[in-house]
């Protein structure tokens, strides 16, 4: 069974080092490379890491601050569940700007990568890719690292959609304080714009 799997490995570096898709020692020093920065984005103190606990960090506070608005809002009306401790009106708000940067720059860095693999790609194996035990090391490599590429943007994009949602939310609660607070609506509930001045 070792045998077999040598022999599929090396079968596998012969068909990915064909001519036409260049020499086997600098497409497997690319792939190198290539692993080497895409592995390190995920561990403790990557970049992906960071922007990933940071999210989470920021995203912790939503549920808190919009059962807070409800409970402001609701029928048993609770404006000071809209303060924080210094007496403040709590705002969720965005992201901060270097967020924003940082993941901008994180996408872009990972849309390069993913086409480095497809220059990189093998596709010698597609008849055994449904059979795990046949497929070579390096096919079963690249497959991880495109699969690992893609969820790394994905979770990028989620992760922008709801900051993008929540900013929404945000605005369209300040706007309904503001319309309320304008037609002399529940004058005893905080309100964006006139909040500090109820305070």
């Amino acid at each position: 069974e070792a045998d077999a799997a040598e022999r599929l490995n090396v079968a596998a570096l012969h068909r990915w080092a064909t001519p036409r898709k260049g020499l086997l020692e600098e497409k497997i020093q690319r792939l190198d490379a290539l692993l080497t920065s895409l592995w390190s984005l995920d561990s403790p103190g990557g970049k992906h890491n960071r922007l990933v606990r940071a999210f989470e960090r920021w995203a912790s506070s939503l549920s808190d601050l919009e059962a807070a608005r409800a409970r402001a809002d609701g029928p048993d009306s609770d404006p000071a569940a809209l303060l924080d401790a210094n007496l403040e009106v709590r705002f969720g708000g965005g992201l901060d700007a270097r967020w924003k940067e940082e993941c901008a720059l994180l996408v872009r860095r990972l849309e390069g990568w993913d086409l480095q693999l497809k220059e990189l790609a093998y596709d010698g194996e597609e008849e055994e890719a449904e059979d795990v035990a046949q497929t070579s090391s390096l096919k079963r490599m690249l497959d991880g690292c495109e699969s690992l590429i893609k969820d790394m943007l994905g979770e990028l994009a989620v992760m922008e959609e709801i900051e993008a949602a929540a900013v929404q939310r945000e605005t369209e609660w300040i706007k309904k304080m503001n319309r309320q607070g304008d037609d002399g609506g529940k004058r005893d509930t905080p309100r964006a714009g006139a909040v500090w001045r109820v305070i």
